[in-house]
């Protein structure tokens, strides 16, 4: 496998990204997938750095994410099951949990329904993977 971004397809196959030098790319998180109803999906994701000396990956990462107590519930009229597809969820790679798991899928609608706020879902994620 050489240097590089690698995407998990939907069904599972491991591609290699190749963004063109005139090009930018955009990966979609599950805050984007939660807040759509699952319209976007997020990608299941890793970079393979190099292992020449004297050659280092260099990245700068912008995170677009919501307040820490914004509400994660998707538009009122789409079913908050629907925010990861299954062929998504079956695919996802070995040791990362499938959004249901750590998403208390909420469409704001129901009252009294509990509703889990940005900084409680990502509080749930990070026990996941620490």
């Amino acid at each position: 496998m050489s240097v590089g971004l690698y995407a998990r397809s939907r069904s599972s196959e491991l591609i290699k990204i190749g963004i063109p030098v005139d090009h930018i790319g955009f990966q979609i998180g599950e805050t984007a997938q939660v807040h759509t109803g699952g319209i976007l999906q997020a990608t299941p994701h890793a970079v393979r750095g190099s292992n020449v000396p004297g050659v280092s990956r260099e990245t700068f990462a912008v995170f677009m994410e919501p307040n820490w107590s914004e509400p994660m519930v998707c538009p009122a009229d789409i079913d908050p099951t629907s925010a990861q597809s299954q062929s998504s969820a079956a695919n996802l790679p070995k040791g990362v949990p499938p959004l249901a798991l750590r998403w208390q899928a909420s469409n704001g609608t129901e009252e009294g329904k509990p509703v889990q706020t940005f900084g409680e879902f990502s509080e749930a994620t990070h026990k996941f993977y620490y």
